[in-house]
């Protein structure tokens, strides 16, 4: 159902938000079991997804909407929440394959209306991986037992038709596992239809600017905390935040080039031990998305060469002109020091236990995606 509109005198920005916890057919869930859950492994009720679309659905509606470059002007939401959850996403349409059919159709006909609008797209629940296709499963996945996949769409088509009729600025997030399809969806993948077939010719302008993040490779799992907004949306939210924006001049923008290094960045800085893989592709063009009011903040770690005089190091960071922003670590330890902070020059020193080393700073312009900071030690 359309969460949000409002008209815009010019471009705006529209998005799709689908997030799927409650599967009623699926074991722990409300409606008619399958008979042979088993044939779907481990597929079963989930609570991050309906947190996690309602989470990006309410950033973009109470957000400050004159940051996007093309002002907000729609939002499609659809939730089927945790059964032990149900008040998550009250009042919006139930994700089913038909609901969901009929939230694109409408999403895409309003992103088509102008060349120079933006079209967001996000899914939060299961998916499996079909040969080279990422199956998204729908709220009734599952219902028809003669035909579980009735309940699922495939994620390439779907974007591809997108992209084939415009407009010009398109991203893709999806937040799923893409764990091995069921024997019988491998041999019946052409089946799973997308949500629309990419057309035959062109019906408008094609999309010049696309990007597709994945928070999983093929075959790869995609980890949230139960009862908690997902690692992949709080790296979506946190690249907005910043951390994907690079210098234009004076402006510092968020474009759909720079999303994926900062959302991986992040995601494995939230999980604690970088094993989540995300997957970007059909990266076309680098368009501007988002603009911040101030500097962004930024996520770096700090190290010493060699390792022996890093694990006696003691650290200070300060930027320039901030001193409420002077970070420090006065006990060593051996790994790198993470230090957050907001983009500019910074001063970083290192000394060391016993004087074993002489103090070593450096001066440096820190920007979002800095990634590590070595400090080379002469000894």
């Amino acid at each position: 159902m359309t969460y949000y509109e409002q008209a815009v005198p010019g471009p705006g920005t529209h998005a799709l938000i689908i997030g799927v916890g409650g599967y009623p057919h699926l074991p722990g869930g409300t409606g008619a079991p399958h008979p042979d859950p088993s044939l779907f492994g481990e597929l079963a009720q989930l609570t991050s997804p309906p947190l996690s679309a309602v989470a990006v659905a309410e950033w973009l509606v109470k957000g400050p909407h004159e940051r996007w470059t093309a002002p907000l002007a729609s939002v499609e939401l659809l939730v089927s929440p945790h059964p032990r959850h149900p008040e998550t996403g009250t009042g919006t349409a139930v994700p089913t394959l038909a609901a969901v059919k009929a939230a694109y159709r409408a999403w895409r006909a309003r992103a088509q209306n102008r060349p120079d609008n933006v079209a967001l797209f996000y899914f939060c629940g299961h998916g499996v991986q079909a040969h080279a296709r990422r199956i998204l499963l729908t709220s009734d996945f599952a219902e028809n037992e003669d035909d579980p996949f009735g309940g699922a769409f495939s994620l390439e088509p779907t974007r591809d038709a997108c992209v084939s009729g415009g407009p010009a600025t398109q991203a893709f997030f999806v937040d799923s596992c893409a764990a091995p399809a069921p024997y019988f969806a491998m041999y019946q993948q052409s089946e799973v239809r997308g949500l629309a077939s990419p057309a035959g010719r062109l019906t408008g302008d094609a999309a010049g600017n696309t990007v597709t993040i994945l928070a999983s490779p093929p075959y790869g799992e995609a980890a949230s905390r139960p009862g908690e907004v997902s690692h992949y949306t709080r790296a979506l939210l946190g690249a907005f935040d910043g951390h994907a924006a690079s210098r234009h001049g004076t402006d510092w923008l968020v474009t759909t080039g720079h999303l994926y290094e900062a959302m991986t960045q992040l995601v494995n800085h939230d999980r604690g031990d970088g094993d989540q893989v995300l997957l970007q592709s059909g990266l076309l063009g680098d368009a501007p998305l988002w603009r911040l009011a101030e500097p962004p903040p930024v996520l770096f770690t700090v190290s010493c060469i060699p390792d022996v005089a890093h694990c006696r190091a003691s650290f200070v960071c300060e930027r320039h002109r901030r001193p409420d922003l002077r970070r420090e670590r006065p006990v060593p330890e051996p790994s790198p020091w993470p230090v957050r902070s907001v983009a500019g020059s910074h001063l970083v020193q290192a000394t060391f236990t016993d004087g074993c080393y002489p103090l070593v700073e450096e001066q440096l312009d820190v920007v979002p995606r800095t990634g590590t900071v070595p400090l080379r030690v002469v000894s």
